[in-house]
């Protein structure tokens, strides 16, 4: 991020900073375009006034992330259903702004006028999902859960790592939990939409030597 904007077009405020290490959070002074700039780096999520810089994943996380985009997103594609997003800003109400892993937006509830050109999008997706990483805290992830929910999010996907689990929150009162050996299901959203859980916790074969 730039330290300075020249010209800056609004007046600087003082906001919350909360980095990973929440010991050193501080009061910073910035603009909206400052502001504008650290959310659109989708390095950060503004949290109720206060800027909250976001786990960035491991090689794990960023895996299973990717793998899981990619069988979603063919899915779409082929299917015409929607589209899907990754690492993208969504503002759920002034001064609260959430980065799901991957997000899935339905072309039923697609802008007529198309994509924001903004940093963020201003309506909820339809599917949220997030990969728990291990600095993740609990109480963090069930914050967001109800978040998503609050705002018009019509199920979210908690993607476990280290317990190879997958649970989908069809809402706040009914989930399902899916382990690696499970066969994911989704026709309420995802009519026809299979995803093998061993398959996208499979962790990466050495290539092959050449003869």
């Amino acid at each position: 991020m730039s330290a300075v904007i020249e010209n800056p077009k609004t007046p600087p405020r003082e906001v919350w900073l909360v980095p990973i290490d929440k010991s050193l959070r501080k009061k910073i002074s910035i603009t909206d375009e400052i502001e504008e700039e650290m959310l659109n780096s989708s390095r950060y999520e503004m949290v109720y006034g206060e800027i909250r810089e976001r786990t960035m994943p491991n090689p794990q996380h960023g895996r299973i992330q990717a793998k899981v985009a990619t069988k979603l997103g063919l899915y779409l594609e082929q299917n015409e259903l929607g589209i899907v997003y990754t690492e993208t800003n969504f503002e759920f109400a002034k001064g609260l702004t959430r980065v799901p892993d991957i997000a899935f937006i339905s072309f039923e509830n697609f802008p007529t006028e198309g994509e924001e050109k903004g940093s963020r999008w201003h309506i909820p997706p339809d599917l949220a999902i997030e990969v728990i990483s291990p600095s993740d805290i609990y109480e963090e992830v069930q914050e967001k859960i109800i978040e998503y929910f609050t705002f018009g999010v019509k199920q979210v996907w908690i993607i476990s790592p280290e317990s190879k689990t997958l649970t989908v929150y069809h809402s706040l009162k009914k989930t399902t939990i899916y382990t690696k050996e499970d066969e994911l299901i989704c026709e309420d959203i995802l009519p026809e939409f299979h995803l093998q859980l061993g398959e996208i916790f499979q962790p990466p074969k050495k290539q092959k030597e050449k003869k």
